[in-house]
């Protein structure tokens, strides 16, 4: 078998969203590479000046407050009383002691202006080869949120090198959690184990069901019938539109699944046939805003999407 071919022209989301700061010693250089270094003003919102087209005007939203970029005083969000602003640093506090174990940095940005952060690290030990062949590593995607709609999470992603594909689906282990903020250095190492450890778990389940999918064959009719199951035909009063689209999908799929390179390794297997979708997904179909909304879309996939349909039904 082949080395496996680099398509090193692809991004993976975080990067093309982010900045890489793979060389930081610490959280602190990590963050003011990626310019993620402002913390968060937090002022009272009982009274305020709005200049608009008719002047000033007076406004309020009692008992509430705003909370602004220090850098540039840019306002995400609207919060109640209650509510517990947390910046960037301790947001990812965690990182710090996940690097002391062995995980290393990655990717660091923000999305919307701010309103959302993420820091990724690469954990070394958590790279497996499907088939002794088909390199897949893995690590932890952090995120935060400063407009008030979140909490701190983190995410075991995958991400298979011969095409940069995202490899994240439903499985038992789980691949996301919440996070909580704190300052004990002792409880930040706790969860720095449970980063990784989580990182590792879900790395071996996927892998342990992408070495299944590597020896399960199936002909070009078995990749067909799946499509027909993922993809159904759209129905007889269907405009020509809704049915070329449904067509040209159904055709680039099946390219990829019969002459691709990206699918040479593992060819003809049920691996193959998740691959082919998963690129398909991710860098075939449309996406509206270019690269940068293809990244978006792809950073924020969620377990509902095609690819996850398509992994469940071949490991059914």
């Amino acid at each position: 078998m082949t080395a496996p071919t680099f398509r090193t022209t692809r991004q993976m989301p975080a990067q093309m969203l982010g900045t890489d700061i793979s060389g930081a010693d610490n959280l602190s250089q990590a963050l003011e590479i990626a310019g993620l270094d402002w913390t968060l003003l937090d002022e009272p919102a009982d009274n305020l000046s709005v200049v608009t087209a008719d002047g000033i005007t007076n406004t309020s939203f009692p008992g509430h407050r705003l909370l602004m970029r220090s850098d540039d005083t840019t306002t995400l969000g609207v919060v109640g009383g209650r509510y517990e602003a947390v910046d960037n640093a301790t947001a990812f506090g965690v990182a710090d002691a996940a690097k002391s174990l062995g995980a290393t940095f990655a990717h660091a940005g923000e999305i919307d202006g701010g309103r959302k952060t993420f820091l990724t690290m690469e954990v070394p030990e958590a790279t497996f080869a499907v088939g002794g062949y088909d390199l897949v590593k893995f690590g932890v995607t952090l995120r935060t949120s400063h407009d008030g709609s979140g909490a701190i999470t983190g995410s075991a992603d995958g991400t298979r090198l011969v095409c940069t594909n995202g490899m994240r689906t439903s499985l038992k282990a789980g691949g996301s959690w919440t996070i909580r903020h704190t300052r004990s250095a002792d409880t930040r190492m706790e969860e720095a184990h449970e980063l990784i450890q989580n990182a590792m778990i879900f790395a071996k389940e996927f892998t342990a069901h992408a070495s299944a999918l590597i020896e399960q064959k199936m002909t070009t009719n078995d990749f067909d019938q799946m499509l027909n199951l993922l993809l159904p035909a759209p129905g007889e009063d269907a405009t020509a539109r809704v049915i070329n689209g449904h067509q040209r999908r159904r055709d680039q799929l099946m390219d990829l699944w019969t002459s691709a390179e990206t699918q040479e390794e593992g060819r003809n297997t049920a691996w193959a046939a998740y691959n082919a979708v998963v690129e398909w997904d991710q860098w075939i179909r449309p996406a509206n805003n270019g690269d940068e909304g293809r990244a978006l879309r792809n950073f924020n996939t969620n377990a509902a999407g095609l690819p996850e349909r398509t992994f469940a039904l071949l490991t059914a």
